[in-house]
């Protein structure tokens, strides 16, 4: 892949990272956006659609699956795990 597509395609994510952060939670997003949010391949969203377990609940349409920002933000918090800044030795 060429350098100028590569680019292309860090900016489009990048929009869509910032659309996602910037929009109400009850926005809707299609797969491509919450891929690029999450950092993960649509095929890993589309498979996990499909395993149930653990997925990030969706709506399904005739042609697409729309993702809630708010479902969305909750599947983040329950499945990343929080760090303290600070340790204690």
């Amino acid at each position: 892949m060429s350098a100028q597509i590569m680019n292309k395609n860090f900016q489009i994510s990048n929009e869509m990272k910032k659309e996602f952060w910037n929009a109400p939670p009850e926005a809707l997003f299609d797969r491509k956006a919450i891929a690029a949010v999450l950092e993960y391949k649509v095929s890993w969203l589309e498979r996990n659609a499909w395993a149930k377990k653990n997925s990030i609940p969706y709506l399904s349409g005739p042609r697409k699956c729309l993702y809630r920002k708010m479902d969305v933000l909750a599947w983040i918090e329950k499945h990343y795990k929080h760090k303290n800044a600070t340790t204690e030795n």
